[in-house]
Parts: C-alpha cells; sequence; structure tokens
C-alpha cells in the first residue's frame, strides 16, 4: 500500500503466536530497512465480567497484552544489537481508568502499562539507547462508552 509521504505492508499476523509476530518483524525489517514499524491491536467483547467465557477473556487478554509482549520481545531482538530505537505501545485511557462491560480490555491495558513501566526499568538500568513507552490513546471514533 502506498499514498503520498508513505508505505504500509500489510501482513495478516495472529499477534498471539510469537512465531508469526517473529517473521512479520522480519519482513517489516526486509521491507524498510530502518525505518519505524507500527503495530495496533484491539479486541472488544462488551459484557458484564460474570458473562464474558472463560475462553473469550483468555484471547482478549493475549491479543491485547501479550501481542504487546511478543512484539516488544521481536523489535528488542533488532534494536538491543544497534543500542538504538524506540517501542511505543498504544495504550488507552482505560489503562489508568477501568470502566464497566470491558474488564478484560481494561485488565490487558493495565498490564501493558505495568510491562512498560518494567522493561523501561530496565533498559535505563543497562544504559541502553533503546527507548520504550505508552501514549495513553483517547476514545476517537470507537464504540468503547
Amino acid at each position: 500500500m502506498e499514498r503520498p509521504g508513505g508505505r504500509a505492508l500489510a501482513r495478516p499476523t495472529d499477534v498471539v503466536d510469537r512465531a508469526q509476530v517473529e517473521a512479520a518483524a522480519v519482513a517489516a525489517e526486509a521491507a524498510f530497512a530502518g525505518r519505524r514499524l507500527g503495530q495496533r491491536r484491539v479486541h472488544l467483547v462488551f459484557a458484564p465480567f460474570t458473562e464474558i467465557e472463560p475462553g473469550e477473556f483468555k484471547r482478549i487478554t493475549e491479543v491485547t497484552y501479550l501481542g504487546y509482549v511478543y512484539g516488544t520481545r521481536t523489535a528488542l531482538k533488532s534494536m538491543l544489537p544497534r543500542d538504538s530505537g524506540a517501542i511505543v505501545q498504544v495504550g488507552s485511557a482505560l489503562g489508568d481508568r477501568s470502566i464497566p462491560l470491558q474488564s478484560a480490555y481494561c485488565d490487558a491495558k493495565h498490564a501493558l502499562n505495568g510491562f512498560t513501566s518494567s522493561v523501561r526499568t530496565e533498559l535505563l538500568h543497562a544504559k541502553s539507547r533503546v527507548h520504550i513507552t505508552v501514549v495513553q490513546m483517547p476514545a476517537v471514533n470507537t464504540p468503547q462508552f
């Protein structure tokens, strides 16, 4: 995909499958050689906690949280040896303030904040020039509320 000022690489990837995430990263590295790479994952179920099936809760957590864990691990494999790079996680205001009917999503976004903070602390301790942060996105064109 191309448009003025940008290119995109479409690669369907199940972010819960670490091997698929790593394969997508290899393809992106080859296509963009050193340019910024992005990822966005959302999996929502609107229901009271007691009505969310365990399998649904697990899948939401895997996609909304573990997808970031696997993506970060994969990005760090190429960034750490170069001692360069920035990882920007896409968070949510719901990672700070939970709302009803979205317990699994809010859970995962809270976990993302803690995970990113831990990795940031490890990178600082190692005096790495690789950076990681979370941007807390506002609700724009979303059915969340």
